[in-house]
């Protein structure tokens, strides 16, 4: 019998995005992210990928599930942003159903975020801090 040594590496966020340790913990509320309301572009370009710490996050009305934050949505509910995700998240595929935290009250280095928050989405948080 031969052995073989094989091995696969994806890697996460590398990229400080907190200000300050303060609201990094609690409150976080843990959540659900159906991959299905999610692209290859959100996980870095193809399935599998990481949803990256600081991904704004809004709730899905239908099944209270968490998807991007889209300040145009008014349907499924993802127009009101809810907070940004908690830490980097492996997303395997296009329908997986994953876990992470939500963080509604963290310091935030806005210019290391992984995506642009608008104005609508920073007055949905006032309880995020952005500098």
């Amino acid at each position: 019998m031969d052995l073989v040594i094989t091995s696969t590496t994806v890697t996460g966020t590398i990229v400080n995005i907190f200000g300050s340790e303060v609201g990094m913990v609690k409150p976080s509320h843990p959540i659900t992210i159906d991959a299905s309301n999610l692209t290859a572009a959100n996980v870095g370009g193809a399935f599998p990928g990481y949803l990256p710490v600081g991904f704004p996050l809004g709730k899905v009305t239908a099944d209270g599930s968490y998807a991007e934050y889209d300040d145009g949505d008014v349907i499924a509910g993802t127009g009101v942003m809810r907070g940004v995700l908690g830490e980097d998240v492996l997303v395997t595929s296009a329908t997986s159903i994953v876990h992470g935290s939500l963080l509604t009250r963290p310091t935030l280095i806005e210019a290391n975020l992984p995506v642009v928050i608008d104005a609508a989405g920073k007055a949905d948080m006032p309880t995020i801090v952005f500098i």
